[in-house]
């Protein structure tokens, strides 16, 4: 999910969130975001608004949790495409979603908080505490990182046993590494593919960042719910049509979503130029007139 914060106060669905990039509380929108990855592309599928138990009340909503709104995402992709693995972030590690993979026979890879326990080798152990004790791993590079890893099969209460890898990594040329991070998954493949396939799941805040900078994510000051998710529902048909251009125009794969913006927006202006120009090729001063006239009013 991610943070649109607001201004106006009488915003429909806005309310106060905490923001785990600033540490701090934020007023404005919480979206619940879903997507596909294809070829290292991210392309938004949907973008859900989250809405607080006591807005709900006041705007006639059913209230449904970001885990609940999230099931309904999954449903729904695999109605329109079934998904070969998915991907999730910790927040949504929960019983009702794993449940809901594995009856469904679906892989998934999901992270896990620091905090959750577990039981390895008949002993109890939490996360966090656990990590500071790992042997034996597994060294590999990938890119520009080197990564140390291990996995193993451990039980959880709430939703039984499961495969769980910790992995962390450091820049090639470093002394230090990250934190660990812990993952979950029901795939049994080595621990540097688990890696490689959990690395596509950053490429969302790579759409979260391009679309608030250039698509206007967020910019919206709409003060009805309606407006609102059409809005969310026009960045993410945007976004999808620009990473689509790629495909129309190879030479695209090497721009950025900003350098595609730019470069339609040209185009766009010059066919205008043109149009006006060839339409008033015997009044040259009225076609400059009504370019300008046009500008004032887009």
């Amino acid at each position: 999910d991610t943070l649109l914060e607001k201004i106006g106060k009488h915003i429909e669905s806005a309310g106060i969130h905490f923001d785990h990039t600033t540490n701090d509380y934020v007023f404005g929108h919480q979206v619940v975001t879903s997507g596909y990855v294809f070829q290292s592309g991210f392309y938004p599928f949907l973008l859900e608004l989250y809405t607080k138990e006591e807005q709900c009340l006041g705007e006639k909503l059913v209230f449904r949790t970001k885990v609940e709104i999230a099931l309904e995402i999954l449903e729904k992709a695999i109605e329109f495409h079934k998904p070969s693995i998915v991907l999730i972030d910790s927040w949504y590690c929960t019983q009702e979603i794993i449940r809901f993979l594995d009856e469904r026979g679906i892989q998934y890879i999901i992270a896990s908080k620091s905090n959750r326990v577990f039981v390895y080798r008949n002993k109890w152990e939490k996360i966090s505490e656990y990590v500071t004790t790992i042997q034996n791993l597994t060294t590999f590079i990938r890119g520009d990182y080197q990564y140390q890893a291990k996995s193993i099969l451990a039980y959880f209460e709430d939703f039984g046993e499961k495969r769980l890898v910790f992995v962390r990594r450091r820049e090639i040329g470093t002394k230090e590494y990250e934190n660990w991070n812990s993952l979950l998954t029901n795939i049994d493949v080595p621990d540097e593919t688990i890696v490689g396939f959990f690395s596509n799941r950053f490429i969302i805040e790579e759409f979260h960042k391009d679309a608030k900078q250039h698509l206007g994510l967020g910019k919206s000051q709409l003060r009805k719910r309606r407006g609102v998710v059409k809005h969310l529902h026009l960045v993410a048909v945007g976004y999808c049509l620009l990473k689509v251009a790629a495909w129309v125009k190879r030479k695209w794969n090497s721009f950025s979503i900003p350098e595609r913006i730019r470069r339609i927006k040209d185009y766009f202006e010059k066919s205008t130029l043109i149009k006006t120009f060839k339409e008033n090729e015997d009044n040259i001063l009225g076609a400059i007139n009504q370019l300008f006239a046009q500008n004032r009013k887009s």
